[in-house]
């Protein structure tokens, strides 16, 4: 009867040095990236990006060093992580170049390794690795965990080229941007809940840590008045909240980043990126507020997804006309029929928008997410 325990423990182990000498060879290699590219942009700002510098040396050092054991160290790297990449990442990315994707490349990879390390050390430990590797072998377990990381860590880079590239088009690129990264984050959650690896325990963590980061750059883009860099806490504030989100409800995280998508397009091509600060948080936070508020809401009657995201839809529509025609008579420049058109083409999508999630709702039962 003992010979079974006795002769899976000696593997357990194994795989657990295995996976924690995979960590600290990836760590290894992302800090060398980071590093060359840091140094070859200097120019830009010294010091600027010898501060972000030190603070990833000092991350990965607590993450690599004292993080495995420590939830603590896992927590600081997270939060000097998030430090890094909101301080200089728009900086480095004002012009398409190999360097500068691969600068953005090298910080979202970090940022997903961070996600996962922090869900792997507080979701099993050496006696439930059967939970995190239950498949014949461990290099195909390994891998089924390598897609969502690369999948998720490459489509900000390519959206950011999106946005980049289409400087005429700022609606399309700000859909884009938002929906390629929720769609990331959503395949990721989706492929770790299926494995079992990420608990719904951790599910509040989780929403602290994305909740803290939102309300950090919140307090940065109210203070900022670089266009640039206004541009980016929005892009930081409109996903961390859509992760928030994801962890609780896929379906309303999901079109939470689609309309961050069309809200933060319509800004930047009505008003252009010489709105202020303020606006462009109120309109970040137009869905936040008063859409978890409806939709959490205890009704005394029973109603289904379609009536709460109805009741979502017309709340955060009434606030997009209100915020339009306020901001209309603030800017001579503004045609209230441009306002109007955005508007029919805003309901015209969301209808075909709450179609499909709906549907893909219905259909994503067999994942946990009903």
């Amino acid at each position: 009867m003992d010979s079974v325990p006795f002769a899976e423990a000696p593997l357990k182990v194994s795989l657990y040095f295995m996976i924690m000498r995979m960590r600290l060879m990836f760590g290894l290699v992302i800090v060398v990236l980071y590093m060359w590219v840091s140094l070859s942009s200097l120019s830009y700002s010294r010091s600027l990006m010898l501060s972000s510098g030190l603070i990833t040396l000092l991350m990965v050092y607590s993450l690599l060093f004292y993080g495995v054991t420590s939830t603590a160290g896992v927590l600081l790297g997270w939060s000097g992580m998030g430090f890094v990449t909101g301080l200089s990442m728009f900086v480095r990315c004002s012009s398409v170049g190999r360097v500068s994707m691969l600068w953005v490349m090298c910080v979202s990879v970090m940022s997903t390794y961070m996600l996962l390390v922090f869900v792997s050390r507080c979701s099993f430990d050496i006696d439930d690795l059967g939970l995190f590797l239950d498949v014949p072998y461990c290099v195909s377990s390994l891998m089924y965990l390598l897609v969502p990381v690369l999948i998720k860590s490459l489509c900000f880079p390519f959206s950011m080229w999106l946005i980049m590239a289409m400087r005429g088009s700022s609606y399309i690129s700000g859909l884009v941007h938002s929906c390629t990264v929720v769609f990331g984050g959503y395949y990721l959650i989706a492929l770790l809940r299926l494995y079992a690896v990420l608990s719904s325990s951790l599910f509040p963590l989780l929403s602290i840590l994305m909740v803290s980061s939102l309300s950090l750059h919140s307090c940065l883009l109210l203070y900022s008045s670089s266009r640039k860099l206004v541009l980016g806490y929005g892009t930081c504030i409109s996903v961390n909240a859509s992760f928030s989100l994801l962890v609780w409800d896929p379906s309303y995280g999901l079109l939470y980043g689609i309309f961050q998508g069309f809200l933060k397009g319509y800004l930047f091509s009505v008003y252009g990126c010489s709105s202020s600060p303020i606006v462009l948080a109120v309109s970040m936070f137009s869905l936040s507020i008063p859409g978890s508020l409806l939709y959490r809401l205890e009704a005394p009657f029973s109603l289904g997804f379609t009536g709460h995201s109805w009741l979502l839809w017309l709340s955060t529509l009434y606030i997009y006309v209100c915020m339009s025609f306020t901001l209309s008579k603030s800017y001579d420049s503004v045609n209230r029929s441009v306002v109007m058109n955005e508007v029919s083409t805003f309901i015209l999508g969301l209808g075909l928008l709450l179609m499909f999630v709906t549907w893909s709702r219905v259909e994503g039962g067999a994942l946990g997410f009903a």
